[in-house]
């Protein structure tokens, strides 16, 4: 299972979209880093989740077959 690159494309223009959202916020305030920071970092890790469960399932893979 591999990641399409249209999926990568749009998971890419997801977390450009986050950080952009993010950079237009304000400066100042509390509730400003209290939802921009969360929001950046979930924003950010779409592709980097995809990949990690690429990877689990491989590796579930590979140790089935060495075991079969």
């Amino acid at each position: 299972m591999r990641i399409t690159p249209e999926l990568r494309k749009r998971c890419n223009m997801y977390g450009s979209m986050a950080i952009s959202n993010f950079v237009a916020l304000p400066k100042n305030g509390e509730e400003v880093r209290i939802v921009g920071r969360p929001m950046t970092r979930s924003g950010t890790s779409v592709e980097s989740e995809e990949l990690i469960a690429i990877f689990t399932t491989i590796v579930h893979q590979l140790r089935s077959n060495l075991n079969s």
